[in-house]
C-alpha cells in the first residue's frame, strides 16, 4: 500500500505484514540466541576436555616419589638426631669416668660412690628418652640391641649400648638382686639390703660371697654397661690389689666407651650421607616437577586460549549472519521493492538459513 503525500508515494506496511514480521523476527532472534548458547556450551565442553587432559595426573608418580623420599629422609634424620644426642652423652660421661680411676687410686669410697651416681645420671635412661642409645633401661637392665637403618642400597647398624655402670647379683637361692645406687640399696625377691652394711667375703670371677652382718649370701655377679662395680665389691679399696682391680675396670670401661663412640660416629657419618643424598634426589625431582608443571600449565593455557579465540571468531561470524537474516525478514515484510519482484517467504527464509549457518 502506497498512500500519497503530495506527489510522493509513501509506503506503509499493512497490519498483517507487521504482525508477520514481528513473529518471524522474534522466532529468528530466539533461534539465534539458542544457537549462540549452544556454541558457548560446546566451547565449555572443549575447555573441560583440555582441563582433563592437563589435570596433573602425569605428575602424580613424581609427587609420590618425592613423598616417599621425604618419609625415608625423615626416618634417617631421626636416627641421626638420636646418634648425635647419644654422642653428646658420651662426651659428658668421659670425664667423670676418668675421675673414677683417680678416686679408686686414692681409695676414696665416698668420692667414688658420688661420681659413680653422677656418671650414670649423665648416661641417662632409655625408658625416659627413647632416642637415648646409651642410657639404661632400668635397674639391672642394660640389654644391648642393634637396629638396621636402610640408606640407599645398604643397611647402617645403629647400636644401643649402655655407657654407665651397673651390676646385679643372682643369689644361689634364685633371687635377683638389683642395685639402686642413688638409694644405696640392693634388693629383689623379698631381700632388701643397705649397701653400706655389706662386707665382701670373697669374689672369684663372677662368683661372690658377702654378708650384711647377719646373713651370708652367695651368688653370681653380672655386670652391665662399662662394668665398673660399687666400692664394697672392691672391698672398699682396702688393699692395693683392690684399688688396682677397680682402676683396671675403669680403664676397660673407658676403652669400651671409645668403641661405642667410634661405632656411633661411623653410623652418624653414613646416616648423614644418606640424608644429604636424599636431599639431592628430592631437589632434582622437585626441579623436574616444577619444570613439567610449568610446561603443562602453559600448554593448558595455550589450548584454552586457542578455543576461546576460535569462539570469538565464530561469534563474530555468527553475528554478521544473524544480522543479515534479520535484514532479509525486514525487507520481505516491511520494505517496498519497486521495480523488482518481491521475494517469496520461503526463498528469504532459505537464504537467511544458509547465511546463518
Amino acid at each position: 500500500m502506497y498512500p500519497e503525500r503530495g506527489n510522493e508515494m509513501v509506503f506503509k506496511p499493512s497490519g498483517l505484514a507487521t504482525t508477520q514480521f514481528l513473529s518471524y523476527d522474534a522466532s529468528l532472534r530466539f533461534t539465534h540466541a539458542v544457537m549462540k548458547q549452544r556454541m558457548v556450551e560446546n566451547m565449555m565442553r572443549e575447555i573441560d576436555v583440555v582441563r582433563d587432559r592437563y589435570d596433573g595426573s602425569s605428575l602424580r608418580p613424581m609427587e609420590q616419589e618425592i613423598e616417599r623420599l621425604f618419609k625415608r629422609k625423615t626416618d634417617i634424620a631421626d636416627n641421626v638426631a638420636a646418634v648425635s644426642g647419644s654422642l653428646d652423652r658420651i662426651a659428658n660421661v668421659r670425664e667423670p669416668l676418668a675421675e673414677l680411676r683417680s678416686l679408686a687410686d686414692e681409695g676414696s669410697v665416698a668420692g667414688f660412690k658420688s661420681k659413680f651416681i653422677y656418671l650414670n645420671s649423665q648416661a641417662g635412661s632409655r625408658v625416659l628418652d627413647a632416642d637415648n642409645l646409651v642410657g639404661r633401661m632400668g635397674n639391672g637392665r642394660w640389654r644391648e640391641d642393634t637396629r638396621l637403618v636402610g640408606v640407599g642400597k645398604m643397611d647402617v647398624a645403629v647400636s644401643a649400648r649402655y655407657i654407665g655402670n651397673d651390676w646385679s647379683i643372682t643369689l644361689d637361692s634364685g633371687q635377683l638382686l638389683t642395685a639402686d645406687h642413688s638409694a644405696d640399696t640392693l634388693s629383689g625377691g623379698g631381700v632388701n639390703l643397705q649397701m653400706a652394711d655389706l662386707t665382701l667375703i670373697e669374689r672369684d670371677g663372677d662368683s661372690v660371697t658377702f654378708t650384711d652382718g647377719t646373713d651370708t649370701y652367695t651368688g653370681t655377679l653380672r655386670r652391665g654397661g662399662g662394668g665398673v662395680l660399687s666400692p664394697w665389691l672392691y672391698n672398699n679399696f682396702a688393699t692395693a690389689d683392690d684399688r688396682q682391680e677397680a682402676m683396671d675396670d675403669v680403664s676397660a670401661a673407658m676403652k669400651r666407651l671409645g668403641n661405642v663412640e667410634r661405632d656411633l660416629r661411623q653410623a652418624e657419618a653414613l646416616l648423614t650421607g644418606g640424608v644429604n643424598s636424599l636431599d639431592s634426589q628430592m631437589k632434582d625431582l622437585s626441579d623436574r616437577h616444577q619444570k613439567l608443571q610449568t610446561e603443562e600449565l602453559d600448554a593448558r593455557a595455550a589450548a584454552i586460549k586457542a578455543i576461546q579465540t576460535r569462539q570469538e571468531m565464530s561469534e563474530r561470524a555468527f553475528a554478521v549472519s544473524a544480522n543479515t537474516s534479520l535484514e532479509y525478514i525486514e525487507r520481505m515484510f516491511l520494505t517496498p521493492m519497486p521495480g523488482t519482484e518481491k521475494p517469496s517467504l520461503f526463498g528469504t527464509l532459505s537464504n537467511s538459513h544458509k547465511s546463518f549457518f
